[in-house]
């Protein structure tokens, strides 16, 4: 597995989507604290021109790193059924359940780099453009960011999962977005009648991570604050990588390629 591995580290690092895909987000994140920065200085009594405004944009949608992490897996390894590179690998006598662990443990690798530059560049531009005092709200993204990694880290898995299982890429995005989010507001809308439905809705990242964080400009509740609401995600997390790697493992063993 440690040759598959470094040879997939070799195609990442010397192919160009992997910088694509961090310049893109990192340059996003650095356009709108510039424009936050411009409007501050151009409108008078603009209010969003602060560190707590920028940081509060990720703090209050951290279900965004589960969307990232699934983009991720896809962009790295979405185009092994086209290109046939599955069947190379498996000819070179690895086995089918070393592959799919080393492309998820690629994938994660990967995807923690990639995040780190981003957070670099989106709080540090924050830090430097915006008025302060913005170390609340940094800490509070960072212990968020935190918390939700676990959940991102499945929510990639299950992308790679799909890829697998599917010959078209665009089943693998109707699969993602079936587990992560339909059947989490499935569970919730039945658990408003039936209290089953309700206690298993509200261990579901996509539903907590929605419903249990406010925050806006005068308030900041978040989940991750309270050792139950942490514990639920790091639990929740923690479950749907032990969950989808099995799922992963059982479905590589049994598919034909």
């Amino acid at each position: 597995m440690m040759n598959f591995m470094k040879s997939e580290w070799y195609r990442i690092a010397h192919t160009s989507e992997i910088y694509w895909w961090t310049g893109i987000m990192a340059g996003l994140l650095l356009c709108m604290n510039i424009v936050l920065s411009i409007s501050d200085k151009r409108i008078p009594d603009f209010p969003y021109g602060t560190v707590c405004f920028s940081m509060s944009s990720l703090s209050a949608g951290m279900t965004i790193l589960m969307v990232v992490g699934a983009i991720l897996a896809s962009v790295l390894f979405s185009g092994d059924k086209k290109y046939g590179t599955m069947k190379n690998t498996v000819a070179s006598g690895i086995p089918r359940e070393k592959i799919f662990l080393g492309k998820c443990l690629v994938t994660v690798g990967t995807a923690f780099i990639s995040m780190v530059i981003i957070l670099m560049v989106y709080i540090g531009s924050a830090c430097l453009l915006l008025k302060g005092p913005g170390t609340f709200a940094v800490t509070e993204t960072l212990k968020g960011v935190g918390a939700t990694l676990l959940c991102a880290v499945a929510s990639a898995i299950l992308e790679i999962v799909l890829i697998q299982c599917f010959e078209k890429d665009v089943m693998a995005v109707i699969g993602w977005f079936a587990v992560m989010f339909l059947i989490p507001k499935f569970c919730f809308f039945v658990g408003l009648k039936i209290d089953l439905f309700n206690r298993i809705a509200s261990w579901m990242p996509w539903n907590f991570l929605d419903m249990e964080v406010l925050v806006n400009m005068s308030e900041w509740r978040c989940l991750w604050d309270t050792p139950e609401g942490l514990g639920k995600c790091l639990i929740a997390g923690a479950v749907g990588i032990v969950v989808f790697l099995t799922a992963g493992l059982v479905l590589t063993r049994k598919q034909e390629i």
